[in-house]
């Protein structure tokens, strides 16, 4: 059975797609599942990057990049 998302956001940036998806684990705790996707040099082709925040880190994930916005992109 697919793993299907709580909620699901979608930021395109230039050649690059962002897709921010809110998941519920196997005990049902909620996490964040963020994936960049981007042409490859082959045609039809993707590479995908991935990367898993889960309940317990997502407060401290959100404080450390706001940190990160205000320092540098603000």
């Amino acid at each position: 059975m697919k793993n299907e998302p709580v909620h699901t956001t979608m930021l395109r940036a230039g050649r690059r797609t962002y897709f921010i998806d809110v998941r519920l684990t196997k005990t049902e705790k909620l996490y964040l599942d963020i994936t960049e996707s981007r042409p490859s040099e082959e045609p039809n082709k993707y590479i995908k990057n991935n990367i898993k925040v889960f309940y317990e880190d997502v407060k401290n994930f959100r404080n450390e990049i706001d940190e990160i916005c205000k320092m540098y992109f603000e």
